[in-house]
């Protein structure tokens, strides 16, 4: 063990200390060069830290001596974890995905993606597989990249490589929700038919390539004659394949109370009906944060993840009268199963659409000056968000509407910084009242020398908003 501690620190030293610039090929397949000397090469991501030298060295000694070395990557990480974090403030985040991000320069790993996926996403220890076990499921991303490689996002054999490893951890008694329909022909491959397995295929493959919701609509319809029976959907499966995430559980809400939805992406079980734990403590939750006037209109609640950080929670109505809730159980809970402050500040943002976009503040009255439309429809003029647009956006909006990309965004925040809560607040009217109506309820009462702080006071106009925010506090006290 000593000459393999003195054999990689002496790698470190050679590698890092007399190799000032490497070349790598990037997304682009041109060759480029790093300053692999430089402090940029180390990473802010949210879990790993990694500095490709270290990575590069480990991988080498990795297949020179034929064993893993994951003790001296988590000590690594350990060691640099406070580097990484002071500079994530200030720096774009250098990995996502399983690629490493050096400026423009990429470089994949398979495992570090594999560890993303099955400890951020499914919520396993990575630790818990055998070497041997690993090393397999790592070849076959590894190959799955390169078949995306050659044959882009639609690459059937990179679909099917992943498939294949998910069929393996559910082998070995992982719960693995169905990624795609790819992913589904795998699983149900002994008890399909052929022309079956080879429709799932195709309708995977072509819901990629168009992303176009009519045709994914229509496509699951074909599929779900095929997996429906087995307790999957299709809608959801496409849904889930065309995004980051993945679903963990799906219920339907009556009366306030939640039951499995069985057409989900989530493999019948013996339990089917049983509500996870951790699912029905979130729901709760929800319950004491949201009166039960609003909790009426939640008739579809969805735990998911795409890992930690990313998307928190969403909601999401097609009549503005049901809505559906979707929360990230990673930025909810912690290690430990307690309630994270910021998930908690993100269902009470997410309230706020619901409070603000609901059919009762909505009007079938002609769009003028005096109504603020917006995707769901046009606000009645005594709507809370109609009032707050009136009050704090008509003069501004035309100028946030000549904001083309980012840079022009940041300009038009940091030009008006002291009258948003918070820069995401900047996106919109609708998005600002989500944010300062989050400030409302969990932050005491302002002085009304800014507007930032006029925008908190607005809410305090309305007694049933201030009932509400005491109610709130209570449920939320100990956190």
């Amino acid at each position: 063990m000593k000459r393999l501690i003195a054999l990689l620190l002496c790698a470190t030293i050679i590698f890092s200390g007399n190799i000032a610039n490497a070349k790598i090929v990037n997304s682009n397949n041109s060759e480029v060069t790093m300053n692999l000397n430089s402090d940029e090469n180390i990473s802010d991501g949210r879990k790993y830290v990694y500095d490709h030298n270290f990575i590069t060295i480990i991988q080498m000694l990795e297949e020179f001596l034929g064993i893993e070395l994951d003790g001296f990557i988590a000590y690594y990480n350990k060691f640099f974890d406070e580097k990484a974090i002071e500079k994530s403030d200030t720096e774009e985040k250098s990995w996502d995905d399983g690629y490493e991000y050096f400026g423009r320069n990429v470089v994949y790993n398979p495992k570090l993606e594999f560890m993303i996926f099955f400890e951020e996403q499914l919520g396993y220890d990575y630790n818990e597989l055998s070497k041997e076990q690993s090393k397999k499921i790592i070849k076959k991303y590894k190959k799955a990249q390169e078949a995306y490689q050659k044959e882009g996002y639609v690459s059937t054999k990179n679909f099917i490589l992943k498939a294949q490893v998910n069929e393996t951890l559910r082998e070995l008694g992982y719960d693995v929700p169905i990624h795609s329909l790819v992913d589904a022909a795998q699983h149900l491959k002994d008890d399909i038919t052929k022309e079956e397995y080879k429709k799932l295929i195709d309708l995977s493959l072509r819901s990629l390539k168009s992303l176009d919701e009519t045709q994914i609509l229509k496509d699951s319809v074909i599929a779900d004659k095929i997996i429906s029976k087995y307790g999957l959907s299709a809608k959801e499966i496409l849904i889930q394949s065309s995004g980051y995430g993945i679903q963990l559980g799906l219920y339907n809400v009556d009366n306030g109370r939640i039951t499995k939805n069985n057409l989900d992406t989530v493999l019948d079980t013996k339990d089917s009906a049983k509500i996870d734990n951790q699912h029905q403590k979130i729901w709760d939750k929800v319950q004491d944060i949201i009166p039960s006037k609003y909790m009426e209109m939640i008739n579809r609640f969805e735990i998911n993840t795409d890992g930690y950080g990313e998307i928190t929670a969403f909601v999401d109505s097609v009549d503005n009268r049901n809505w559906s809730l979707s929360v990230d159980i990673r930025d909810l809970l912690d290690e430990d199963g307690r309630f994270m402050e910021d998930g908690i500040i993100t269902i009470i943002h997410e309230f706020a659409h619901i409070i603000s976009l609901n059919s009762e503040q909505m009007t079938t009255d002609k769009r003028d000056n005096t109504l603020y439309t917006v995707e769901e429809g046009t606000l009645k003029k005594d709507s809370y968000l109609n009032m707050y647009y009136q009050r704090f956006w008509k003069d501004l909006i035309s100028e946030r509407e000549k904001t083309y990309n980012d840079e022009d965004f940041y300009t038009f925040y940091e030009n008006h910084s002291n009258d948003f809560v918070t820069e995401y607040a900047a996106t919109n009217p609708v998005e600002d009242f989500a944010e300062t109506f989050a400030v409302f309820i969990v932050e005491d009462r302002k002085s009304d020398d800014e507007v930032v702080n006029q925008k908190v006071n607005f809410f305090y106009q309305f007694p049933e908003l201030v009932t509400l925010r005491e109610d709130i506090r209570e449920a939320i006290k100990e956190l």
